[in-house]
């Protein structure tokens, strides 16, 4: 590997928030609400347990029609009950119109199979529960912006000042 990049800045943890996300509710829908409720603009997913009805999921294959040589699967949906093993990622809410949610998680199906993968808002409704820990990012946000390079619309952190 020659090259070593990366785009960073330096952040600040705020406050932590532990809530449950109650049966039916989408889990990234419920997500989004709880930062909301808490006054959170930009947050880490620590911890995400518990189980759905149903999932949908989707993940990253190999493909020569992109210029980053890979595309996303379209979602992919999995009968439950699902147990949701484990779960994490990132949350801004400082653009509204475009919240960023970037959530990957791993699930078990009726059949103990196990499914990983990027999560989308909307097609995950809460079995039982879903106990979440959610950390605030104090000083940074996030939003969608097109990469040239990798033809693709990526979440790039920035200061919030």
């Amino acid at each position: 590997m020659k090259d070593v990049r990366v785009s960073s800045i330096n952040v600040k943890g705020g406050k932590k928030v532990l809530a449950r996300i109650q049966r039916n509710t989408d889990l990234l829908t419920g997500i989004i609400e709880i930062c909301k409720q808490s006054n959170m603009v930009t947050a880490e997913i620590n911890t995400c347990i518990g189980s759905l009805r149903s999932g949908e999921i989707s993940w990253t294959k190999a493909s020569s029609k992109t210029k980053r040589g890979s595309e996303r699967t379209p979602p992919i949906p999995i009968e439950g009950p699902l147990e949701f093993i484990i779960g994490q990622g990132l949350v801004c809410l400082a653009d509204e119109k475009k919240p960023v949610v970037h959530f990957h998680g791993a699930v078990t199906d009726p059949d103990g199979k196990v499914w990983a993968g990027h999560f989308f808002q909307g097609g995950n409704p809460v079995h039982s529960t879903m106990d979440v820990i959610i950390t605030e990012i104090d000083g940074a946000i996030m939003s969608f912006e097109y990469d040239e390079e990798l033809d693709f619309e990526l979440a790039i952190p920035k200061t919030s000042e």
